[in-house]
């Protein structure tokens, strides 16, 4: 009966049976929820696993256990291995603390922006563009989440982050931040030339403390939805004979900022975009948002059910019409493999 018996791996279920892997890997971990038995441990290999765990602690169970059967030095059982390997990680943690090694909470008196133009932030982020490494910097708002400027350059220098600051002086309708502008301590950030560019427009630039991202996690957030929005783009763009790339990856970054502000609405601005914010028209917006909702709530008797939802999803996605690189541009999208998704051929 073993031997009639069928082994499938959980991609080859996946695949055969059309259910969505996060259910497959829920059923999983519901059986690993359940009560283990007791393990047998024995010093002689416990003491051979602690040796090859300090000279490899790369190695998880498999290869672990491969390795001291391969040299002839004991056997353990790969999840035993995995076990001692997990109490000597705990045992570690605990020595750090006790030695107070471990890395401490750097604190920073960070002011919570109230208004429009209280702080600014300044970051860049790094894109794959036709091959090439493009750079995008930018100046936020710290309130309102409006991108007041940026720039894009294939050089992550001084006039990368100058141009983003110099655009920002000019769409900001003559509010500078009150407080300050902050970023991490990139070197173009501390370059003389720029911090006296900031200076002359008397507003004070402060630095976050090293390692502690969060600190400018406004801008840091925000570079998520920058570089999705820039693989979408690019996903469906062909190369522009006319322009070179950082020209044409310019066009897509002005196309993209202005769908951050005044198209996407932000979860920390309660459902409204930054331009609703920065317009002062975002308590309407709300207000025409939730009349909006009740409305089509109250209209779901009239709307259609749908029984099937699969077949219905697959007859609305029409993908017969949908060619190869589509399908895999789509897959790497909604996955967020940007690295992989490939710009459409002429």
């Amino acid at each position: 009966m073993v031997d009639e018996t069928i082994h499938a791996r959980k991609t080859h279920i996946i695949r055969s049976s059309g259910i969505l892997s996060s259910q497959v890997y829920e059923w999983q971990r519901q059986i690993r929820a359940r009560k283990q038995r007791a393990l047998n441990l024995y010093a002689e290999e416990v003491n051979a696993a602690v040796g090859n765990i300090i000279d490899y602690p790369h190695m998880g169970g498999k290869k672990g256990t491969l390795m001291l059967v391969y040299h002839h030095t004991e056997y353990l059982g790969q999840r035993c291995y995995d076990f001692v390997k997990n109490q000597i990680k705990q045992i570690i943690t605990e020595e750090l603390r006790y030695r107070h090694l471990e890395r401490s909470y750097v604190s920073w008196p960070k002011i919570t922006a109230q208004h429009f133009g209280d702080i600014w932030c300044a970051d860049y982020t790094q894109v794959l563009f036709f091959g090439q490494i493009i750079y995008i910097a930018v100046v936020l708002d710290d309130f309102s989440h409006y991108y007041l400027g940026h720039h894009v350059s294939d050089q992550a220098d001084t006039e990368l982050v100058d141009g983003a600051f110099i655009n920002a002086l000019k769409t900001c309708i003559g509010v500078l931040p009150r407080y300050y502008m902050q970023s991490d301590q990139g070197s173009p950030y501390k370059a003389e030339v720029y911090q006296e560019h900031v200076a002359l427009q008397d507003i004070k630039q402060i630095f976050i403390p090293k390692g502690t991202p969060w600190n400018n996690g406004e801008a840091e957030v925000g570079m998520r939805d920058i570089k999705a929005l820039f693989y979408k783009e690019y996903a469906h763009t062909t190369r522009a004979q006319h322009l070179d790339t950082v020209s044409q990856a310019q066009l897509m970054a002005t196309k993209i900022f202005k769908e951050l502000n005044e198209r996407i609405p932000r979860l920390k601005l309660k459902g409204v975009t930054p331009m609703d914010v920065v317009q002062e028209r975002a308590e309407a917006k709300r207000i025409s948002m939730k009349k909006f909702t009740r409305e089509r709530i109250e209209k779901r008797k009239s709307k259609t059910r749908i029984e099937d939802l699969k077949n219905h999803l697959i007859e609305k996605l029409c993908l017969e019409k949908v060619n190869n690189r589509q399908l895999k541009n789509l897959d790497y999208l909604l996955n967020h493999r940007y690295h992989k998704v490939s710009p459409v051929r002429v």
